[in-house]
């Protein structure tokens, strides 16, 4: 009971706080993302991502909330190593011989799409025009889709122990029969399970400026999450190769490494730029009047001569442009 009375004070308390802003939020962000897990040989090189979202803002005196959804888009990027792989194989006249494939400019690309929840908390200045604001909170991520795409050159050859070939018995360069280098690609369906991130952000608040009707901020920010794969195969094939001819021939491609990683966790990382726009009932900037503090330093900056008086300021709130003077 004593809780419920605590808590219907404090709501009682922002009621009554004069300087309050309820707004209707939307947000667009992008920047870097990458994701790390433990893969040996290879170097985790990122890639793009965005998110886009929809929320209440509260801004109280000082105090700032935001909650939400977003929808959430990341890609990264995995490179391989260079590596040469051999496999026993027969030819179309039944000939044994060692098919030679070395791979080249190898990697793998991720890609997965996000429902999130958010919360968030913060602070920001109270001053008229450009005000600072930092805040800090968490989400809370649904996967609702994602995919792993190897690329890779591959040059085919063979070697015969009863040709003598370069020297070594190896033929190559006939794409007669199949030696050629070529472009390969291999794409798979993958899941996480839930992710959960913590969120930074900080920038500025442009009171005064208006955009598409709204109060614009501008700020950078950095999420670190931490998630597991949802998918991964209980029996993982030896080689790294695919067969992906349609007929007898065959035609490698590289597997995705993903799945190869010695845990199933990994981090996820994502920072860049973020612009929330917000309208609220009260879209309206902040009023400087003679014998407000605020005032006195907005005229001292503009030096003598300055007209600032609470009639003009006045006739601004009229056109929705200040809030009335006290």
């Amino acid at each position: 009971m004593k809780r419920f009375t605590i808590l219907a004070v404090i709501l009682m308390a922002f009621g009554s706080i004069e300087a309050q802003t309820h707004s209707f939020a939307m947000w667009l962000s992008g920047g870097y993302n990458n994701h790390n897990t433990k893969i040996e040989g290879n170097s985790y090189t990122g890639h793009g991502g965005g998110n886009i979202g929809l929320g209440y803002d509260l801004q109280v005196n000082n105090f700032m909330l935001q909650f939400g959804g977003e929808f959430q888009h990341y890609a990264s990027q995995l490179k391989f190593e260079d590596f040469t792989d051999s496999i026993p194989m027969v030819n179309t006249q039944g000939e044994a011989y060692k098919g030679i494939f070395d791979f080249e400019n190898s990697r793998e690309k991720q890609q997965f799409g996000n429902a999130a929840a958010v919360l968030k908390i913060g602070f920001v200045t109270t001053n008229p025009g450009t005000q600072f604001y930092a805040n800090i909170g968490g989400k809370f991520a649904y996967n609702i889709y994602g995919n792993t795409h190897t690329y890779t050159t591959v040059k085919s050859s063979g070697i015969y122990d009863d040709i003598i070939g370069d020297g070594n018995g190896q033929i190559g360069n006939m794409p007669n029969h199949d030696y050629y280098t070529g472009k390969r690609d291999y794409k798979e369906k993958i899941t996480l399970n839930p992710t959960i991130y913590g969120s930074v952000e900080a920038g500025l608040q442009f009171t005064d400026a208006r955009f598409l009707g709204a109060t614009p901020r501008l700020a950078v920010f950095f999420d670190m999450g931490f998630t597991s794969l949802g998918n991964k195969p209980k029996d993982i094939p030896d080689t790294r190769l695919i067969n992906i001819s349609d007929n007898d021939q065959f035609k490698p491609a590289l597997r995705p490494r993903f799945y190869n990683a010695q845990t199933d966790k990994f981090n996820t990382y994502f920072a860049g730029l973020k612009l929330t726009l917000l309208w609220s009932g009260d879209n309206t900037s902040y009023c400087h009047c003679i014998g407000d503090q605020k005032a006195k330093i907005t005229k001292a900056k503009a030096g003598k001569g300055a007209s600032y008086t609470p009639k003009r300021y006045k006739k601004k709130a009229r056109k929705g442009k200040c809030k009335s003077c006290p």
